[in-house]
């Protein structure tokens, strides 16, 4: 008989939040360029309080300000607030894992997809992420599976369909 894992999701904003932050942060590895970021705005912060906040340093202290604040709503916001809003659509998923096929049940659609659907899977402390060939992440909580035997059981799967990245 062929092994079924059965998880019902119904996602929080903060789920999302912290997954999408966690993935932006492990898989895309942004976070080397939010340092580097931060590394000059202190730089350039202490240069203008050593020499006396001339105007050249305070304008040049004002652009690198406006960059980060950029880089951050564009790297960081706005991929996060595009996610809770399709997960707010989707409201409670349920999953259907087998070997063959994963089924998707929502209240307003069921989909069948075929497991090469998914080009990587990343496990993280208190997630699953499933990428697709369109680069969009299916987050999944390890807290909507039944127990511990799921999580394995889903692993094993997991690791026979694709890389499973940790």
């Amino acid at each position: 008989m062929e092994d079924k894992i059965i998880v019902e999701i119904s996602y929080t904003d903060k789920d999302i939040r912290n997954a999408v932050f966690e993935v932006i942060n492990r898989i895309n590895s942004l976070w080397v360029l939010s340092v580097c970021a931060f590394f000059v705005l202190g730089l350039v912060l202490f240069i203008t309080i050593k020499n006396g906040f001339s105007a050249y340093y305070n304008g040049l202290l004002i652009v690198f300000l406006i960059i980060s604040l950029l880089f951050f709503a564009i790297y960081y916001i706005y991929p996060i607030n595009r996610y809770i809003k399709v997960y707010k659509i989707w409201k409670v998923s349920t999953f259907i894992f087998t070997s063959e096929n994963i089924e998707i049940i929502r209240d307003y659609a069921q989909s069948i997809c075929k497991w090469t659907m998914f080009i990587k899977a990343c496990e993280l402390k208190r997630y699953f992420i499933l990428v697709d060939i369109n680069k969009s992440l299916t987050i999944l909580p390890k807290s909507a599976f039944g127990d511990e035997s799921d999580i394995e059981k889903f692993k094993n799967i997991l690791a026979s369909k694709m890389k499973l990245l940790k």
